[in-house]
């Protein structure tokens, strides 16, 4: 009898003992099977905000180039490209261009106009650096290429802006321009900061 209550004692530590082992061997598995699926989703976030900063960093902007380059016309680019990005992809500067005076270095802004003056503009005063690569329209001299720059100013209020001069002399200040046909205060308002006499 004595036998067989140790018998099933050591039998039953056995079983104890086994089964021990195999809760600590499931639970530590667990443990291996949560750490391998956070390093997965981790790597998934990251991924997916990795993706995010991507799209972000490729939004699309439109700039309009004119003046004294080979094809000027508005050309779509990634916000944070360099002007003198923009200017290889519209053919580069004229050979009449003026190339110190429109700072090439500078990122582009959505809807910005960049006009790149000739040399003989320069040297004549036809336009008036303000600022590294922003200028002033001289009403007084300027021709319809540089008028039409103008925001709201095409051809036909150009060719009328120089007829205006030229019949009635220059113009003594900025807001004598609203004497012309066609140009009353909301366009002198949205040309004001881009014209000179």
């Amino acid at each position: 009898m004595k036998v067989d209550k140790y018998t099933k004692l050591i039998g039953l530590l056995s079983v104890i003992l086994i089964a021990g082992i195999i809760y600590i061997l499931v639970i530590y598995d667990l443990e291996e099977v949560e750490i391998s699926i956070n390093e997965h989703n981790n790597g998934k976030i990251e991924e997916i905000t990795e993706e995010s900063e991507d799209l972000i960093d490729d939004k699309m902007i439109y700039v309009f180039l004119c003046g004294a380059i080979n094809n000027p016309g508005v050309y779509e680019v990634v916000d944070g490209t360099r002007v003198f990005e923009v200017m290889n992809l519209a053919g580069g500067l004229a050979d009449n261009a003026d190339q110190t005076v429109v700072n090439q270095a500078q990122p582009v802004m959505d809807g910005q106009q960049i006009y790149f003056p000739t040399i003989k503009e320069v040297e004549e005063g036809y336009i008036e650096e303000i600022s590294v690569g922003q200028y002033l329209i001289n009403i007084n001299t300027a021709s319809i290429e540089q008028l039409i720059t103008l925001p709201g100013v095409g051809e036909v209020r150009a060719q009328t802006i120089i007829n205006f001069r030229n019949k009635n002399g220059r113009f003594k200040s900025t807001e004598e321009i609203m004497n012309v046909d066609g140009i009353k205060e909301g366009i002198y308002n949205r040309i004001k900061d881009f014209i000179t006499v």
